[in-house]
């Protein structure tokens, strides 16, 4: 299954807008912890408790609402696989294709229905057991399965990260025994996980009988790779269907240059048994991780990065991201709204490079700072006190970006007010948007 696209209206949390991913294979999540990027995909694969009565324990998100409608559109493919679902479930509706289903809560059995050109049908059963099939979750989740994971240490507990869960070792069990040729599977999932992974899996698997066994001597990190590698080995190796993969925070326990690896060698796999697509989602609060991203899809139109913000109101939008250079500044910036003042630089410099290309004199701080209002359509309300020689003081108006960047690069002077976070934030957006222009004046 994919999602091409998915409509909210009147959700509890996401406020109504439509979200295009048709012809994204990869989508890229980024937002504050807890803001719903995890419940966004589950919305999108139906997985969710938002759509149906059903609210999902341990979290503070608002409980669904009545009207909540939640509108998907899938492949012709997927459409087909649905028809077959609903065969099963005795209702009888044959979906064409293309087409989008809208699904809505049942207020009278607390199920859902979906509408269809304009029907409406009732489902007896809520048809996540059905996307279910369909979706596969690589997170640090799959590292713990139950208590046995927790020792105590004094008058609390510590999480023992030697610790394995079985539940990966019965799947593996369950899909060799599933295979004409089991050997031949056990091998090919061992040999993907060493791939995915990139470290020494001898601790991980048993050179006796090639089986996934405990790594007591592993660190978290390693730990992490090998166990998300496992699931992630698992869902390529299956075939028939496309799927949906939501990988959490890949960079959880590893260092930068790790974290770079790892989602590098998940995006570059290619594995000879699958012939159907898969839809990744990716959530990640690691520049290091968006970067690799970015790079890896830089040239093609198959990432779609989705930024979510919480308005004022407590709902939270989703918006497209677009990087440029996808240099760490604009990351955190532009992904994380994280304003620095390297970014600031960054910027600076690349505005003044683009004024020498007009005229060689533009150069000079004065003559930089008058194309900045020219081109900005601002005036320069800022006085800089500048420290000469003789020790006297000269106070220049300039722009808050000529300001903001003498402030940067002269921390000695302490003549002059600290500039805000706020300012910082002002400066680099009215930057941002000037070099935008440029470039689309002389595209």
């Amino acid at each position: 299954m994919q999602t091409l696209s998915i409509t909210f209206k009147n959700h509890p949390l996401f406020e109504d807008q439509m979200i295009d991913l048709n012809e994204s294979e990869i989508i890229l999540l980024i937002g504050d912890n807890g803001i719903g990027k995890s419940l966004f995909v589950e919305e999108c694969c139906l997985r969710g408790g938002r759509c149906a009565t059903e609210v999902t324990p341990g979290n503070d998100f608002p409980e669904a609402q009545p009207n909540t409608e939640i509108t998907l559109s899938f492949s012709e493919e997927d459409i087909k696989s649905f028809n077959e679902y609903l065969l099963k479930e005795k209702i009888n509706i044959k979906i064409d294709t293309p087409t989008t289903i809208t699904f809505k809560n049942n207020n009278k059995n607390g199920n859902l229905d979906f509408e269809v050109n304009n029907s409406t049908y009732s489902l007896p059963n809520h048809p996540k057991v059905f996307f279910n099939n369909f979706f596969h979750e690589i997170s640090s989740n799959n590292m713990y399965e139950d208590n046995s994971a927790y020792e105590n240490f004094g008058s609390g507990f510590i999480l023992r990260r030697s610790y394995m869960s079985k539940d990966p070792i019965e799947k593996l069990k369950e899909h060799i025994e599933q295979h004409p040729n089991p050997e031949e599977d056990k091998r090919y999932i061992i040999d993907s996980i060493k791939t995915l992974s990139g470290i020494d899996l001898s601790r991980f698997v048993n050179a006796e009988d090639n089986a996934i066994g405990h790594a007591k001597t592993y660190s978290a990190g390693e730990f992490q790779i090998a166990m998300n590698s496992f699931y992630l080995a698992l869902a390529l190796s299956e075939t028939k269907e496309s799927k949906w993969l939501l990988i959490e925070e890949p960079e959880n326990f590893l260092n930068p240059k790790l974290q770079k690896e790892y989602i590098e060698r998940i995006l570059y796999a290619g594995f000879s048994k699958r012939k159907t697509q898969i839809q990744k989602f990716i959530t990640s609060h690691s520049p290091y991780v968006v970067q690799s991203i970015f790079n890896y899809e830089k040239n093609n139109s198959k990432l779609k990065i989705l930024r979510f913000n919480k308005k004022e109101d407590g709902k939270v939008c989703i918006s497209d991201v677009k990087l440029e250079s996808a240099t760490f500044n604009e990351i955190n910036y532009l992904a994380f709204d994280f304003p620095t003042p390297e970014f600031h630089n960054e910027l600076y410099g690349d505005l003044q490079e683009k004024a020498i290309e007009e005229k060689k004199n533009n150069g000079y701080e004065e003559k930089f700072d008058k194309w900045l209002v020219e081109k900005l359509k601002t005036k320069s309300l800022y006085t800089w006190k500048e420290i000469k020689k003789d020790g006297s003081i000269k106070g220049n108006s300039r722009t808050i970006q000529t300001y903001i960047r003498n402030s940067i690069h002269h921390p000695e002077n302490k003549k002059n007010q600290p500039y805000s976070e706020q300012d910082l934030k002002l400066s680099i957006e009215s930057m941002i948007n000037l070099r935008r222009q440029l470039e689309e004046t002389f595209a």
